[in-house]
């Protein structure tokens, strides 16, 4: 962070994808987050968002699904259309609302993907913020 900045929020996802295609979900994730955030590729068929300069007290409902409507849009592959599907989860840190050791990238990459699981076992799209401390 730059000495003029005030602290933000930010988030990380957790997404576990079904039935994707890989060049067209990396393509689907950069049109849905901005210049200054970050997707990257897990391994097989899970990926990680880091959203930055989020507002204190951000709402990730909107996003979430602007997110699941462009993942769930049919594709066309090898002659199928398939239409795939994503757990995701999520856990934000807020710098004004979080103590220090629960701003760590380890504890909320485990909090995301603790979130996620518990998507993926409910069988619907994110609904549940799993806390980075619980």
């Amino acid at each position: 962070m730059k000495p003029d900045e005030s602290p933000t929020a930010r988030a990380l996802l957790a997404l576990e994808l079904i039935q994707d295609s890989p060049g067209v979900t990396a393509d689907r994730l950069r049109h849905v987050i901005r210049p200054d955030d970050t997707a990257a590729r897990i391994g097989g068929d899970e990926f990680s968002l880091v959203l930055r300069h989020l507002p204190t007290g951000w709402d990730s409902s909107p996003f979430l699904r602007r997110l699941a409507d462009s993942l769930a849009q049919p594709v066309h592959v090898h002659g199928r259309i398939i239409t795939p599907s994503a757990s995701i989860g999520v856990a934000v840190a807020d710098p004004h609302a979080l103590p220090d050791g629960e701003r760590n990238p380890d504890l909320l990459l485990t909090a995301a993907d603790r979130s996620m699981y518990h998507d993926k076992t409910t069988r619907r799209i994110r609904r549940h913020i799993t806390p980075t401390g619980g």
